[in-house]
């Protein structure tokens, strides 16, 4: 499985929120069950990548306050705050 993407989550809550209400629409318990089915699926995955991001920048942050403590400028790179 990949990672969680905010963008595919965000995806996949809207498709499957239209289909969702079609399906309650058109009477389509099937249709309104596999919609269901995929903006939960959606909501949990941006969810996910949220996490993911909060904790690469905290960790990215503590490295550059480790850095800063021990004088190692090189723990955390200032251009993209990747860690090297």
């Amino acid at each position: 499985m990949s990672e969680p993407s905010e963008a595919r989550g965000y995806r996949n809550c809207i498709i499957g929120t239209v289909k969702e209400n079609f399906g309650q629409l058109t009477g389509n318990e099937g249709l309104e069950g596999s919609g269901r089915e995929q903006r939960v699926k959606g909501d949990c995955e941006i969810k996910a990548a949220k996490a993911i991001n909060k904790t690469y920048a905290d960790n990215n942050n503590m490295m550059a306050k480790l850095g800063g403590m021990l004088g190692n400028e090189q723990m955390h790179s200032k251009e993209d705050d990747e860690i090297l």
